[in-house]
């Protein structure tokens, strides 16, 4: 009888500093597997890291920032044409962030030609207004 009583006590008094202790911020770990089954933890919230993409919309640079779960990928933002460039990609890998990063778009120039077109009769002559092509 004596025994029941004292089980049930200790088991009061174990659940009860297990919560005061998750309740504090420690993780509480199999006692079985670690020596130690009590260890620290930063806090108890998930860790996020802010991924800013760098692009241009409208030929004007905007900065957007991304929130990303720690281990998880970034999602990039939909990249408008830019006015004689073409998007080549980011810089950097946005899979499994693992800390703050600063991602820019990559542009790669596009080369600008003219091309005028003539008309002429057989005889050389002009047959009308020049096309011009750019």
């Amino acid at each position: 009888m004596m025994k029941s009583k004292l089980e049930r006590l200790l088991k009061a008094v174990l659940a009860f500093v297990m919560t005061i202790t998750l309740a504090s911020g420690f993780q509480v770990v199999n006692a079985e597997e670690d020596e130690n089954p009590i260890i620290p933890s930063e806090d108890n919230s998930e860790i996020y890291y802010s991924v800013n993409f760098i692009y241009f919309e409208n030929n004007i640079e905007v900065n957007l920032e991304q929130q990303v779960k720690a281990g998880e990928d970034a999602i990039a933002p939909i990249v408008d044409v830019r006015e004689g460039y073409s998007f080549g990609g980011w810089d950097k890998d946005i899979k499994n962030i693992t800390q703050d990063i600063t991602v820019t778009a990559l542009y790669t120039k596009l080369e600008k030609y003219t091309i005028t077109v003539n008309y002429l009769f057989s005889d050389g002559s002009l047959a009308s207004e020049s096309y011009i092509y750019i």
